[in-house]
């Protein structure tokens, strides 16, 4: 029998304002976003993850799980996009990265290669993010929603009780379908197949990119020993497998 581990080791780094004010001022804004960044791209991975492998009963739940795992993946999409773009201006455009490419561990290193190379040609992200992420646009969604509606079923499902169940489903055909034309893909489940492939590589290469940088920044900022920084070793127990973790759309909303 096998004993899974149901923990993790973190390693709790104080940060004095003493030694954040010795850190150069672009130097020090860089460090804090490029934390924010890699958070949010930790949460917004889980939640695709979570989203897509939730268990459904019927054709409905099946399209909501949908639905809800492209709507993330949408915003995720634009989240990585606006990460590259922070590293144009105030890694690379900075400086900073002169510094600490050389620096970084191999893995590192070559998530960042990745990145420049996917990033430096017409990619899906950056199309996504244009078109689908943060944008309304009435041009999109009225060129689609009579074609949408000749070609796909358009329903809508609204909830007799408790809040934020409702689903304009609906809309959701009519946003996708606008975006399956637009990637120029030969079936919906093509260009959601595409999108989340680029996110799953895409964000990994940022995880460990940041990951690398900002172990060697802090050590750099703030000390090189554990016992320097006063670093804190702590468990976090009871943990739940990432693989039981649902988001359903669905549920027992109390009003």
């Amino acid at each position: 029998m096998v004993c899974m581990k149901r923990w993790v080791d973190i390693q709790k780094f104080p940060l004095q304002p003493e030694k954040i004010r010795t850190i150069p001022s672009e130097e020090r804004t860089f460090y804090f976003l490029a934390g924010h960044v890699a958070n949010e791209i930790n949460v917004f991975f889980k939640l695709v993850g979570w989203t897509v492998q939730t268990e459904v009963s019927c054709r409905e739940e099946t399209f909501a799980r949908g639905a809800q795992a492209t709507i993330i993946a949408k915003v995720f999409a634009g989240k990585l996009n606006e990460a590259w773009e922070l590293l144009n201006t105030s890694f690379f455009g900075s400086g900073i990265s002169q510094k600490y490419e050389p620096k970084l561990t191999e893995r590192s290193r070559e998530a960042l290669r990745n990145l420049k190379q996917y990033f430096g040609k017409k990619n899906l992200i950056k199309d996504v993010r244009n078109k689908f992420a943060f944008h309304y646009t009435c041009e999109e969604f009225q060129e689609n929603i009579m074609e949408a509606a000749e070609n796909s079923t358009l329903e809508m499902y609204i909830a007799t009780s408790g809040r934020y169940n409702s689903l304009y489903a609906g809309s959701e055909t009519v946003s996708n379908y606008a975006m399956l034309k637009y990637l120029d893909e030969d079936s919906a489940e093509a260009a959601l197949n595409s999108l989340f492939m680029d996110l799953d590589r895409v964000g990994t290469w940022f995880a460990d990119f940041l990951e690398g940088y900002m172990l060697v920044a802090t050590r750099d900022y703030l000390g090189a020993s554990g016992e320097e920084l006063g670093v804190e070793s702590i468990r976090i127990s009871s943990l739940q497998e990432f693989e039981k973790v649902t988001i359903p759309y669905f549920s027992d909303v109390k009003s």
